[in-house]
């Protein structure tokens, strides 16, 4: 009965270890994306910056 009670215990704790893997890699692909989506490029930053002096916002010294 006792190995049986083990085995049991043994299969859920790996069962967790392995969900937890994945989810930690899960997580390290979401915050891939989120990393990307906020970088802009030269030309997008270039055009902000030039709307920004059209609408007479104050420059940064």
């Amino acid at each position: 009965m006792k190995k049986k009670k083990f085995s049991l215990i043994d299969g859920i704790l790996n069962q967790a270890r392995s969900d937890q893997e994945d989810m930690e890699k899960k997580l390290g692909n979401l915050q891939t994306e989120l990393k990307q989506q906020w970088v802009i490029s030269r030309e997008q930053l270039a055009e902000r910056l030039e709307r920004w002096m059209e609408l007479g916002l104050p420059a940064i010294d």
